[in-house]
């Protein structure tokens, strides 16, 4: 048996073994434990026409714009590094949502997505996927901040001073993360200092070069991602019939993404963080602990679990070259 036999079998082995498991894992956390049964026992009180029509079905579709857009954002991410097809690159980010399953914040996804690159250099790409990711963050941190405010003004939780505070510091960070995000280059630069790590300079280099309407462009995918997020999240809060205005539910929706952020998990314990965030910032609106955590469950299981379990599927597929 030859070392590439040998190194192809060890592969497929990896890749069942880690799709067994990960079957196993979202088992155990969709099916055995209390939000499940608190979802299977409660659900058929909502399931009317009406609900169905005007707020699940649209929530389910914008699953697919939701990876979607980070798909075709991925895409343009790795242009310069490779070119890959639109199927390619949502191939890609479902498997990364299934790697990223078992890391904090799903850090992990890098590891998904570049099994479907055959050409590009594999920490070039991760570190591409990783500016995408913090472009994201930049969204998530920005709108989730002003939302903070937004919220604190309403329920009149803290003085005048503390609100403006809130509100300087919240400019101040968007403002930072925004120069740090349009400002790459210098990333590069302090690599070819020869500080520490000075090999990884070359891996900087699209980066060191990329366009200011290229970092836009993902920017605005990003922030358009973000949006359906928070539609998804609305509409599932109006399909489970919570008490709260749409206008306030945006704003509680911003605060509880912004503290998903703040707050690190590992996707197979994050359908409880979910539920105690969204009961902490919804429940000061409305008492209605039952739906606020069935919207939070349903909406995890819809963007999380469902696309982990293709890109598990994906990843035991995948033809691995040496």
């Amino acid at each position: 048996m030859t070392l590439t036999n040998t190194y192809r079998i060890w592969i497929s082995i990896g890749k069942w073994l880690l799709a067994l498991i990960g079957f196993a894992f979202i088992y155990k956390q969709v099916f055995l434990n209390s939000e499940y049964e608190l979802l299977r026992t409660n659900f058929i009180h909502y399931y009317t026409v009406a609900n169905i029509i005007y707020f699940l079905i649209p929530a389910a579709a914008l699953v697919l714009v939701n990876w979607g857009i980070e798909s075709y954002k991925w895409k343009h991410i790795i242009q310069p590094l490779e070119n890959i097809s639109i199927l390619q690159a949502i191939k890609g980010v479902l498997a990364g949502v299934a790697t990223g399953f078992f890391t904090p914040n799903r850090i992990g996804e890098f590891g998904g997505r570049i099994l479907y690159l055959n050409h590009a250099d594999k920490i070039s790409s991760s570190i591409s996927t990783i500016a995408g990711s913090f472009a994201q963050l930049i969204a998530t941190v920005t709108f989730g901040c002003l939302a903070m405010v937004a919220y604190n003004i309403d329920l009149h939780l803290t003085n005048y001073y503390i609100t403006a505070l809130l509100f300087f510091i919240a400019i101040i960070l968007s403002t930072c993360l925004l120069v740090l995000y349009y400002n790459f280059s210098k990333i590069a630069d302090l690599f070819s200092l020869r500080l520490y790590i000075p090999r990884f300079y070359d891996k900087f280099a699209h980066l060191k070069n990329a366009s200011s309407a290229y970092l836009s462009k993902i920017m605005w995918l990003s922030i358009f991602r973000y949006f359906t997020f928070c539609v998804q999240y609305v509409l599932l809060l109006n399909f489970f019939h919570v008490n709260i205005s749409i206008e306030h539910a945006f704003v509680c929706v911003s605060v509880i993404y912004l503290l998903h952020t703040a707050i690190p998990t590992i996707a197979i314990i994050e359908a409880g963080v979910r539920g105690a965030g969204a009961l902490a910032v919804i429940g000061l609106y409305t008492n209605q602990p039952t739906e606020i955590l069935l919207a939070a469950y349903t909406l995890w299981i819809v963007n999380i679990i469902l696309p982990s379990l293709l890109g598990l599927y994906l990843i035991a597929r995948i033809n691995i070259k040496n």
